[in-house]
């Protein structure tokens, strides 16, 4: 279609070329500002508790991140929507890269243990599979907020459930304060301590 646009116009090879690369831009600008956009709104909706509208709005993203699959997916278990939200934590637990597998185990621990039967497995057993991966998650090259972030959405959820984990929770946040220091994040410091 922009290229018989470009003939009808007489605009050469070169220049079809600079309007199909202006065209592909200023779609990914709009789908920039279309996430950016549907991302504050699901903020605001979260905000005042809205947490059903939260989740549609983040439905809505256009090629959506790992991270933003996440918030949806946990946005979906404070509307009480465990069975949708374990569907999407289990593809986020699947992943290759240790952060994001932590974060869908971790979802779908909450799963298990708000609504049991609505993951796979039982909640105690995602509490295992959190503490096998902890040491990918701390031995990757990711930015330190990063892995301080997934550390301390393993060590909530691990805390859900009682003594068994707590020592594990505690290893989590420990290490995610000695990310924080290394890091002199000191903002987050203050946070986990």
């Amino acid at each position: 279609m922009l290229s018989a646009e470009a003939r009808k116009r007489g605009l050469d090879k070169d220049a079809q070329t600079q309007s199909r690369i202006r065209f592909q831009e200023d779609n990914l600008l709009a789908g920039a500002v279309y996430n950016d956009m549907l991302g504050k709104k699901a903020g605001m909706y979260r905000e005042i508790g809205l947490y059903v509208q939260a989740a549609d709005a983040m439905a809505g993203l256009r090629s959506p991140s790992s991270w933003d699959r996440y918030e949806h997916a946990a946005l979906l278990v404070k509307a009480g929507e465990y069975r949708k939200a374990s569907g999407l934590f289990r593809d986020l637990a699947a992943s290759e890269d240790p952060a994001v597998r932590m974060a869908g185990l971790s979802g779908l621990l909450d799963c298990a243990f708000f609504k049991p039967g609505s993951a796979p497995d039982s909640a105690d057993r995602y509490g295992e599979q959190i503490a096998s991966v902890s040491g990918k998650v701390m031995s990757m090259a990711a930015a330190p907020e990063e892995r301080i972030h997934v550390l301390r959405i393993a060590a909530r959820s691990l805390l859900r459930l009682g003594e068994k984990h707590r020592r594990n929770a505690s290893f989590l946040l420990f290490r995610a304060l000695s990310l924080s220091q290394q890091a002199h994040l000191s903002r987050l410091e203050q946070i986990l301590q």
